[in-house]
């Protein structure tokens, strides 16, 4: 699948991208320098290309983000939304068909879930550079946006929280903070410098991990007291 002038694949999702129960494998190829940007999808069944012409855009700069597999429109076959740095792009999953867009200011990765907004639906979380922590509905109407500056996020989490629904956690990559938005309304709920912890989790104790780092804060257990010194 790889090409001399772009190199191997990258941002590979897997799914049955065309519906005959076979998992199939989104990619991209680019130059690491910028430029052409081709996207399609290797069939499970044949290792051949599914869409009879790649998806192609040009970004500025190098990397990409890593999109979503989802059933868009509700008609039974999965679509991709592809992060080719500039934009996000939903692509008809069968043939790669463009579909709705947006200007997306370098994103990160976008998570298709629900956002604990009391509808039945799904909607998006977009992390990026230039607009920071973003949801949309899936036909990318924006629903809220964090005011955040502009700076680089690391790959995050999502968290089910017992009250006040599902939480969006994420990191900077030029310092040690973590930062929590609630995923459905984009507020605030946690943010933190983490200088010198250099552990995340108790293995195979979630509830414990929940309770000892309550409110994104590590808490110890332990008792001290401060004297004159």
């Amino acid at each position: 699948l790889g090409s001399t002038d772009a190199g191997p694949p990258n941002d590979l999702m897997a799914g049955d991208v065309d519906g005959n129960g076979q998992i199939d494998i989104v990619y991209s190829l680019y130059s690491s320098s910028g430029g052409t940007v081709r996207i399609n999808a290797a069939s499970g069944a044949t290792g051949g290309n599914l869409w009879a012409t790649d998806y192609e855009t040009v970004v500025a700069g190098s990397g990409l983000g890593v999109g979503s597999l989802w059933d868009r429109d509700a008609d039974g076959a999965i679509d991709v939304l592809a992060c080719p740095r500039n934009i996000l792009q939903w692509l008809r999953g069968q043939d790669g068909t463009a579909g709705a867009s947006l200007a997306a200011g370098y994103p990160s990765y976008a998570i298709v879930r629900d956002a604990g907004d009391g509808d039945t639906a799904v909607e998006l979380t977009v992390s990026g550079t230039v607009y920071d922590v973003r949801s949309f509905e899936l036909d990318l109407t924006e629903r809220w946006a964090s005011t955040g500056t502009l700076h680089t996020r690391v790959e995050g989490a999502i968290a089910d929280c017992p009250t006040g629904g599902p939480v969006f956690v994420q990191g900077h990559n030029s310092s040690p903070r973590l930062t929590a938005w609630r995923m459905s309304t984009g507020e605030i709920v946690g943010d933190m410098k983490l200088p010198n912890i250099v552990m995340r989790t108790y293995a195979g104790m979630p509830e414990k991990t929940a309770d000892d780092f309550r409110n994104l804060k590590l808490h110890t257990g332990d008792l001290g007291r401060m004297d004159a010194d």
